[in-house]
């Protein structure tokens, strides 16, 4: 159980450690890959710098990289050319990834939009360069790989639409690959192409793609790739011709879908070979490898799915967990000294050609939803009939991820489906236990998924309305890939702290400050322990979220936001980023019952809101606990960014800030530089946060924007004194009925506020209030309608008539959970929050040592104890529990 009540880590080590910060930030900054943005129309300086500066030229973004740099291309049509030049096509570069589909504001890559078949990339290459009513006058390629390049896997194309190639010449390299050539000629071509759609491409000989060896290799892997209307007299989709050379690919989670090889002219051969696949093996070697790919309705004279010619070289491709249906019958597969090996798939009865690897199944009805799609109808006899040795990581022969060719969950029901993907259940709650054995279906604890992660990407469902996660610890993801992160969902809650035999939301342990939730979510990915390999961020909420996306009741610790490339979005935000940046955008979701511990970053340890350039972040934070989180420049907790006409106006009610550091702003700074940043923040407490300036707040404004704070019931104690705030330009804090130390300055004091020269709190690591506190009955007396039935302890929010101030509640009665606020004797009602004895009905929490005198007997039902809590025994003491 964490432990909110530890002991402030000494100022000396906190210097030592900022230091480190800085040391990684400059380091990180010096590595930090270039990324370089394009739109269909450039804007400001054109110059790709950013989405502001985003050019509209394509192919010099990518000429001007070096390996390790990245293009990001937002929604659109690019083609090759501006003139009518049939031989010019894009082309990749070796370390280049160049990714597609975005919005054209993002910040951080996992903020695209989601890509898959259902919903393909906005982003599309097209070879239409001429007339719209002719395909004649295309590009011959839409993308061009050429030996020189000598590309490998570390090319990679992710996120593209790729239409209206048309390899047509007759002759030579102008007839291979419409969509895309790779050329390997006395090289290599293996580029990796992933989340890409080929569509109405054609060519005379691999409509989609030819991967062409010829004297070197060509075998660029893929994954979770749509083929759909593509033509050719040979390979409709594709031909992988290795020429004295090789030509073995790696497909995974692809899809063909109507490909055809067909007669595409007068005097052209009367024999068409491979609807979907040609694999030319007659001088070199062609034999590919497809794990978990679907064929339907593809169609040639010879080989509706696939031909295989093989002479003096060799064509033995090799099929796992693959669906084939409606493509030929018997001419399925064609094959010409050529073998094709099939396990663990699905096709007609009539099927010939193959050799059998062992757990195949036939079928006399479409296995598909429909004529048009191959996503498994419900009674698909492929649905948990895969090869069982298949894992994300570990397959046969092929590593198919976490997750299908729609974006859900690959894993449903235990065992993989045959195909491209897998069948889901609707629902609207879904269940997660990281020790669950059951079926791993997520639609109940028994079968509840072993990870979030995979809950959050169901979509098959959008009825979804709440996930339940039981205790444990959860990671976004089982690699070392720190841009990994979670992401909450609009219109879903996600709750934690559950046992994992609940049926009623009730019926969950009661979640606070003293009693934090069970279930954490951790950035500590990496080496455990070691900082600098975590999660940048622990939960990157994309933008499009408002208060209907709710976390509660999680432990959110050990993000590391500590890369400097700002435009990249990973110096900001460690536990959470709320990214709502951009013209008309929005990111504010609900967080309730969190506790952020142990989180930094360059911005924003815990949470960095932005809402700048025209946007908006502004998420509700209730009853949430802040500790030991750190920036190594500005918001140890929390970074509000609204600037550049930007609005940022989060709501913090009974929330706690205990030792949290920064360079300035140790508990929070709004930036409301050129826009606006004016947080509210009701009944909550500040303690022990540390900065060069605004121990608590630090509020940036200017001429043209503003910062401006307001705090009621809040109380402040020990954050620096005359810097616990600090206001720039056009910047203040306004408190009423809010509580400061004396030498506390920079706020404008409204209504009911005070100040004290004495801790009104129970301990210097407790914001509970002392019984003789004067924050106690002296908040703001209409408070009622605006807070909840409960203070961040749990107990009743107005004990006494009156609300107090702070996040905590005193009263004289503590509703059978009795916390102690000091060391001290049993017998001692002034050891105990209330100022009470524990009696037998009481649950008591523990956070200090406590003696029981000599000869005395204590009865209570339950006891909790914190790390620094203990119970010492005097002679003849006894304590028993139960009543």
């Amino acid at each position: 159980m964490l432990d909110f009540y530890i002991h402030p880590v000494r100022w000396f080590l906190r210097c030592l450690l900022l230091t480190c910060l800085l040391t990684a930030l400059a380091t990180a900054s010096l590595l930090a890959q270039t990324i370089r943005y394009v739109k269909p129309i450039a804007s400001g300086s054109g110059n790709g710098s950013s989405w502001t500066n985003a050019s509209a030229n394509l192919q010099a973004m990518i000429n001007a990289s070096v390996s390790g740099d990245q293009v990001w291309v937002a929604g659109g049509t690019y083609k090759p050319t501006s003139t009518t030049t049939r031989t010019i096509s894009f082309a990749m570069k070796n370390g280049v990834a160049i990714y597609g589909g975005f919005a054209g504001t993002e910040a951080a890559l996992n903020q695209r939009p989601a890509i898959n078949a259902t919903t393909p990339s906005s982003s599309t290459l097209s070879g239409e360069i001429g007339s719209p009513s002719s395909t004649t006058d295309n590009s011959y390629h839409v993308i061009s790989n050429s030996t020189s390049l000598s590309l490998t896997n570390s090319a990679i194309l992710d996120g593209f639409v790729v239409t209206r190639g048309n390899a047509t010449d007759g002759g030579g390299l102008n007839s291979l690959g419409g969509g895309v050539l790779n050329n390997g000629q006395g090289s290599v071509c293996s580029p990796l192409i992933r989340y890409c759609t080929f569509v109405a491409n054609q060519a005379g000989y691999g409509g989609a793609i030819c991967n062409y060896g010829n004297g070197g290799s060509s075998s660029p892997v893929l994954t979770n790739c749509v083929f759909q209307s593509n033509t050719a007299i040979n390979g409709g989709a594709m031909v992988n011709d290795g020429n004295d050379g090789s030509s073995s690919p790696l497909l995974t989670n692809c899809t063909f879908q109507a490909n055809r090889a067909v007669y595409q002219g007068e005097g052209l051969p009367a024999i068409t070979r491979g609807g979907g696949m040609f694999n030319d093996g007659r001088s070199g070697s062609s034999s590919p490898v497809l794990t978990n790919c679907s064929f339907q309705g593809n169609s040639a004279s010879q080989g509706g799915v696939m031909y295989n010619l093989g002479s003096s070289g060799s064509s033995s491709p090799v099929l796992t967990n693959c669906v084939l249906w409606n493509n030929g019958g018997n001419s399925t597969f064609g094959n010409s000294t050529a073998t094709v090996t099939i396990s663990y798939s699905l096709f007609e009865a009539s099927v010939i050609g193959y050799v059998s690897g062992g757990g195949n199944l036939t079928t006399n009805t479409n296995p598909f939803a429909s004529t048009t799609s191959t996503q498994l109808a419900p009674t698909s006899p492929a649905i948990n009939a895969g090869d069982p040795a298949t894992t994300p990581t570990t397959g046969a022969p092929a590593n198919v991820g976490n997750f299908d060719l729609g974006g859900n969950s690959r894993f449903v029901g235990g065992r993989i489906d045959i195909g491209a993907y897998e069948v889901c259940t609707s629902a609207t709650r879904l269940y997660v236990r990281a020790s669950a054995t059951g079926a791993n279906t997520g639609l109940s604890w028994t079968d509840a998924f072993t990870n979030l992660q995979s809950a959050l990407n169901y979509y098959c469902s959008g009825s979804l309305r709440e996930i339940w996660v039981a205790a444990g610890t959860y990671k976004p993801t089982s690699t070392t890939d720190r841009t990994i992160s979670f992401a909450m969902r609009s219109e879903v809650a996600i709750y934690g702290g559950f046992v994992g035999s609940e049926t009623n939301y009730n019926q969950r342990p009661a979640i606070n400050a003293i009693t934090p939730s069970s279930t954490t979510l951790s950035g500590d990915i990496g080496a455990v322990g070691n900082t600098t390999d975590n999660s940048y961020h622990v939960i990157s909420n994309p933008p499009g979220l408002t208060t209907s996306a709710i976390l509660d009741g999680f432990v959110i610790t050990a993000g590391n936001a500590n890369d400097g490339n700002v435009p990249n979005n990973y110096g900001y935000g460690g536990g959470m980023l709320n990214y709502g940046r951009g013209s008309g955008q929005v990111c504010s979701p609900r967080i309730r019952q969190c506790v952020f511990v142990a989180n930094q970053a360059s911005f924003g340890g815990a949470i960095s809101n932005d809402g700048s350039v025209s946007g908006s972040s502004s998420p509700l934070l209730s009853n949430c606990v802040f500790l030991s989180n750190t920036a190594t420049y500005g918001g140890g907790v929390m970074y509000n960014l609204g600037s550049t006409v930007g609005g940022n106006t989060p709501w913090l009610n009974t929330c706690a800030f205990q030792d949290n550091m920064a360079n300035y702003g140790a508990a929070m700074v709004n930036d409301g530089q050129g826009g606006s940043s004016s947080p509210q923040l009701s009944n909550c407490s500040f303690q022990g946060n540390r900065a060069t300036n605004g121990g608590a707040i630090y509020n940036l404004g200017s001429p043209s924007g503003s910062s401006s704070a307001v705090l009621t019931n809040c109380v402040l104690w020990n954050n620096g004194g005359v810097k616990t705030f600090f206001n720039d330009s056009n910047a203040s804090v306004s408190a009423s009925y809010s509580l400061f130390d004396t030498s506390v300055t920079g706020y404008t004091s409204g209504p009911g506020s005070l100040t004290t020269t004495t801790s009104p709190f129970a301990s210097p690591t407790s914001t509970q209030l002392a019984p003789t506190s004067p924050a106690i009955n002296t908040g703001d007396p209409n408070s009622a309608a605006l807070l909840g039935a409960t203070d961040l302890g749990g107990n009743p929010r107005f004990a006494q008539g009156r609300i107090d101030m702070g996040a905590f509640e005193w009263a004289t009665t503590c509703q059978g959970l009795v916390t102690s606020i000091k060391a001290g004797n049993w017998n001692d009602q002034t050891v105990w929050a209330c100022n009470v004895v524990p009696v037998s009905t009481d649950i008591v929490q523990l956070n200090h040592v406590v003696t029981l005198p000599a000869s005395y007997t204590a009865q209570i039902k339950t006891l909790r104890k914190s790390t620094t809590g203990k119970v010492t025994y005097q002679s003849g003491a006894k304590l028993r529990l139960g009543f």
